[in-house]
């Protein structure tokens, strides 16, 4: 008769899959918010949704596309429906084909893949495949979409049904005349009339459908905030680090095309940000897995190893970035460059060895259960093991560190873009749920890693309310002053931490110039330090708030003691403060501590004395943490105690006391303290090691 043969088996759930280079669009998710939000339509999908589990469950949502004759056809679930497969239920001809009545079509439907084969195979049903098939052709099922190329096994089964007495040429005729239907509306057998014969292979990757595909990418992202950090400046923030496991990443899945191009993140803002300057930290860690038995590396190659949660993880090797997987006879074999297979064989647990104290692993495959095993007959390493009892035992050899390598970069750069995510193959997909929607924890780990570079203010809470408020206390109190200083540029979180106050007229050309005149020294004054949680700011409207209402709240979780200034003595701290600017500023002037001190309660004694050994105290563990940064390289020239004589304290009058030397307000007479004779040791002995005078 000269009709063609059918394909079945195409996807195009995001664009046509598995049929070459096409345009790919995001998952059905992403396009399924492409759409601006409705507030009524979403009231309406909150009753669909409510009324569902009361009775209509989710047909409902599907009635008025069936109706419309928008859709030609549906496929049925691998599921089960109130005990019944999909493939064989009632609802096939009760519901979809009944509703598509009016349209003057029959609606076409096809089953998944495998699905009439698991009827028995998977569902145990039925008891064998003639009877399967033939339930499910009666139920409405036009196409068997099963062995792939085989039409051999699937034609076979419905003979024999045909031949059992179980269904009817009438049966056969019927599924023959919908698939029939729709190739005629499809134009297939009226070239001159088919509407799709015009269009050929040049339309693939056609700017047309490239902007269209930027488009449907582009509009389900949510911008959950913006406190004027975006759009990112090259001129104000020239050094990006993009850093985490999805940095340039686009993942194909089940119904992907092939890409005929890509753009990842990092690769958009090259292009974007012309000028400005974008690195790629993938923030994994590199190791190798050597072999207990033989001392050699698993593959002898290193891996980059990225842990997607729930402890599973992929293996890339390090040379060519192929994931590390399970191949049919169980060899283990780096060859993938995407995971798109149904059946993911590229996923390992690397688990501690019962039997040993040492950092000792067992690798095993996900999917299999199977343990690395090394071959007693060829030394190769297979996934065969079944317990652990006869696996491989493997040292985790650390080559880099990946979160030490992302902070590194992130005190490089100016801005820091942390991408971070599930895989689309791994932990959740069709047919597996995922356990959480948290973060997997070595990413969670990361993002503090990142977010706590400088990190001379702390924040009471990891999460990211909690960085961000950190963020804006460590502007105000410290890179208000040190950036313009030492980078020549204002702090890149200012628009974030002030909105409309960060920029304005008093602001002029040459500016930066002139602060970043070279310096003799940096002078640093040191109380106390500072953990911020996030809070709502004091005025509502940007526009009138004041330069300390940056949102933050401050806390004190340290459990120290405090001096009488309500100040919590952390000494090290200061260190923590001294190396963080020696890092982030390696070519600064050095470092003099111009104040460090404690207030105290500060009474003479009936020996006539003034006992200080809080102050002691205090002192004492400063020049200590001055002491370890200066032995990690930070250049510290001198120190001054804050202060020699009570004073008029700027903020807190005459009721608080700092003095080596205590002063008595009424009479004016100045009594050394018990601190004042001990700092004489210090600067005795300093003076015994350097020869030189007293500071």
């Amino acid at each position: 008769m000269g009709i063609a043969s059918f394909r079945t088996g195409t996807e195009a759930l995001h664009g046509v899959a598995r049929l070459g280079v096409a345009t790919v669009f995001p998952q059905a998710v992403g396009l399924g918010a492409t759409r601006d939000e409705d507030p009524l339509h979403t009231a309406r999908l909150g009753t669909a949704y409510c009324r569902g589990p009361a009775g209509e469950y989710d047909l409902a949502a599907f009635r008025p596309i069936v109706a419309s004759g928008a859709a030609t056809g549906a496929m049925a679930a691998y599921n089960l429906v109130n005990g019944r497969p999909c493939r064989v239920s009632p609802l096939i001809e009760d519901e979809l084909r009944c509703g598509a009545g009016q349209t003057g079509h029959e609606s076409f439907v096809v089953s998944d893949e495998e699905a009439p084969c698991n009827l028995v195979e998977l569902e145990h049903y039925f008891e064998d495949h003639a009877a399967s098939h033939a339930a499910a052709l009666k139920a409405g099922i036009d196409s068997f979409t099963d062995h792939r190329e085989d039409r051999a096994t699937v034609i076979g089964r419905l003979r024999e049904a045909l031949e059992r007495g179980l269904i009817e040429e009438e049966d056969v005729n019927r599924a023959v005349r919908r698939q029939l239907q729709l190739r005629f509306r499809l134009g297939e057998f009226d070239p001159d009339l088919d509407p799709y014969a015009g269009i050929g292979p040049e339309v693939i990757d056609c700017p047309e459908h490239r902007t269209l595909a930027l488009r449907a990418a582009t509009e389900p992202v949510v911008l959950l905030k913006n406190d004027g950090l975006l759009p990112l400046d090259p001129q104000r923030a020239p050094r990006i680090a993009v850093i985490g496991p999805h940095v340039d990443a686009l993942y194909e899945d089940w119904y992907s095309g092939t890409m005929p191009y890509q753009v990842g993140i990092a690769t958009g803002l090259r292009a974007a940000l012309a000028d400005g300057d974008v690195v790629r930290v993938p923030g994994a860690d590199r190791i190798r897995l050597l072999s207990r038995t033989s001392g050699k590396p698993l593959g002898g190659t290193a891996f980059d190893v990225q842990e997607w949660g729930d402890g599973v993880l992929t293996l890339c090797d390090a040379g060519t970035g192929g994931y590390l997987g399970v191949q049919d006879d169980a060899a283990l074999v780096a060859d993938r460059a995407l995971l798109t297979s149904w059946f993911v064989d590229e996923t390992f647990r690397l688990e501690p060895d019962p039997d040993a104290e040492d950092e000792t692993f067992l690798l095993r495959n996900v999917r299999t259960g199977r343990y690395a095993a090394r071959d007693p007959a060829d030394g190769r390493v297979r996934v065969t093991a079944e317990s652990p009892e006869t696996a491989e035992r493997w040292q985790r050899e650390l080559l880099r560190d990946g979160q030490a390598e992302a902070r590194a970069a992130a005190e490089e750069a100016d801005v820091a873009i942390v991408v971070l995510g599930n895989h689309p193959m791994i932990n959740g997909w069709e047919t597996e749920d995922r356990t959480g929607i948290d973060l997997p924890e070595p990413q969670e780990a990361l993002l503090r890693a990142v977010a706590a570079v400088l990190d001379r203010i702390h924040a009471a809470s990891d999460r990211l309310e909690g960085i961000a408020a950190r963020r804006r206390a460590e502007t105000l109190h410290n890179d208000i002053w040190t950036e313009p200083l030492f980078a020549g540029r204002h702090p890149a979180h200012e628009a974030e931490t002030w909105a409309v106050l960060a920029d304005g007229p008093w602001r002029l050309p040459g500016d930066l110039d002139l602060i970043g005149t070279p310096l003799d020294f940096l002078g640093v004054n040191f109380y106390r330090p500072l953990t911020v949680a996030a809070a709502p700011h004091r005025v509502a409207d940007p526009g009138q708030r004041t330069a300390v209402d940056i949102g933050v709240a401050e806390l004190d979780p340290y459990g120290t003691r405090q001096s009488t200034m309500g100040r919590p003595v952390v000494p090290s701290a200061f260190t923590e403060l001294l190396c963080g600017l020696h890092v982030r500023y390696p070519q600064s002037p050095p470092i003099w501590i111009t104040e460090n001190g404690s207030a105290e309660a500060d009474t003479v004694a009936p020996d006539g004395r003034i006992h200080d050994p809080d102050r002691i105290g205090c002192l004492a563990e400063h020049l200590a943490a001055v002491a370890d940064a200066m032995a990690a390289g930070v250049d510290v020239r001198g120190y001054y105690a804050w202060s020699l004589l009570d004073n008029f304290e700027w903020a807190r009058g005459y009721d608080r006391r700092f003095g080596l030397v205590h002063v008595d307000y009424d009479t004016l007479a100045r009594t050394p303290t018990d601190s004042y004779r001990w700092y004489r040791g210090p600067i005795t002995a300093h003076r015994a090691r350097t020869e030189e005078p007293a500071r």
